[in-house]
């Protein structure tokens, strides 16, 4: 893959380094969401009640709860306006469906379910994948394409050469 031109693989099904990759970097972001809306609740409090008590620090199901809320929203968002979260725009990834246009809300929503219900094991099949897809891409028919700029009509495989 080194070397090759990126305009070669514009419109082309991602690998699956790029996108353990871009997951990584949405990893990070949620997890940044997660503190700042910890920091709002401490500032809130401090606000109302004028004691500098402690930085919250939920019990485990409160913060998986929390995280998993704001998974669903973070990805479901942008799924379905962009077709790209942060860390698919850094590494120049979208999420289309198999016929190359937007994912609808639903189908945004019922991707990051599956994505933050069954976790990396969807992913890895990518792995394995002829057409590099996902179970989640399977099962919903979608495709995460390389995508610099404006999407591209379908998605196809890179043209070896």
């Amino acid at each position: 893959m080194a070397g090759r031109d990126p305009a070669a693989l514009q419109g082309c099904r991602a690998g699956i380094v790029s996108r353990v990759l871009a997951v990584g970097v949405d990893f990070a972001v949620v997890g940044l969401l997660w503190v700042g809306c910890l920091a709002t609740v401490w500032v809130v409090g401090v606000l109302v009640t004028g004691d500098l008590r402690e930085f919250p620090s939920p019990e485990g199901r409160v913060s998986a709860v929390g995280t998993g809320v704001i998974v669903l929203a973070y990805l479901s968002y942008w799924w379905a306006t962009t077709g790209s979260t942060v860390g698919g725009q850094l590494l120049g990834l979208r999420v289309v469906t198999d016929g190359g246009s937007r994912l609808p809300f639903a189908r945004a929503l019922a991707r990051a379910a599956i994505c933050l219900f069954l976790g990396p094991v969807v992913l890895l099949w990518a792995a394995v994948s002829r057409r590099n897809a996902g179970l989640h891409d399977l099962v919903l028919r979608t495709s995460v394409v390389h995508a610099w700029g404006h999407p591209p009509a379908a998605p196809r495989a890179p043209r070896h050469g």
